[in-house]
């Protein structure tokens, strides 16, 4: 009868990863680790590995071993920008699980890929308390010079490239102060038709601020710094104290 391990992969905002993402289960060995089965991750961030005892090996002095293996999992993520997996994270070594019966295994794991062109951040006092249900908006502070058809800019007529800023989007502070904005990234390609031909390279780098507005929507209670030369890919993290 197979055997399972499952459990749930969750990013630091406790949400699935939106990328593809993968879990392999190994056995911890003085010599070599042994494969117990890998599978990919559900779009909620589940998982589940079914085996049986002939997936890893056991001492010839105490056959204990074949049922009681030092297990942990490895979470992995495909890097479409350079077609490779990236280790994420491991779990801790479970040593001696008796996997006769199921086990489960949940790792809370800090993805870089998760703030994969994103701006985020916290909203709190200056005695560090969060403050909730606040309006953010990100901005950037270069005229974006390919913009998709169906978005229109909000940059006024006549204005140059230098004075111009782009509204890039909103979101509202939860309970902990968090906020989360996602973007389209070809927003910021030079133009449509490098984006076509250089992928990654035909990307410009925004400058990015943020402005935190009364609850009511109206008026502004501050506005951040500017992050200078954004790699879209790494997301831009950006806290503010009020």
């Amino acid at each position: 009868m197979a055997r399972k391990i499952h459990g749930k992969i969750q990013s630091e905002w406790g949400i699935p990863p939106r990328f593809q993402t993968k879990v392999t289960v190994w056995d911890a060995d003085v010599d070599e680790d042994d494969h117990m089965g890998t599978v990919e991750v559900n779009p909620d961030g589940t998982y589940l590995i079914e085996f049986t005892d002939e997936k890893w090996d056991w001492s010839p002095v105490g056959s204990i071993t074949k049922w009681r293996p030092d297990v942990y999992v490895v979470v992995e993520a495909f890097d479409e920008i350079y077609g490779i997996w990236k280790e994420l994270a491991r779990s801790k070594v479970y040593s001696d699980l008796d996997i006769r019966e199921d086990q489960e295994i949940n790792l809370h794991v800090n993805f870089s890929y998760t703030n994969s062109n994103t701006v985020h951040g916290y909203v709190k006092t200056r005695d560090g308390k969060p403050l909730k249900e606040m309006t953010v908006s990100a901005w950037d502070e270069k005229k974006t010079l390919f913009r998709p058809p169906e978005e229109p800019s909000n940059v006024e007529a006549g204005s140059t490239p230098a004075e111009s800023t782009d509204f890039i989007g909103s979101s509202t502070t939860n309970h902990e102060g968090q906020y989360r904005i996602m973007y389209d990234p070809a927003r910021f390609a030079l133009t449509l038709d490098r984006l076509m031909r250089e992928g990654l390279d035909a990307y410009r780098r925004p400058d990015i601020f943020i402005k935190v507005h009364n609850p009511d929507g109206k008026g502004v209670l501050i506005r951040s710094p500017t992050k200078q030369n954004v790699i879209c890919q790494l997301g831009c993290r950006i806290d503010v104290q009020i």
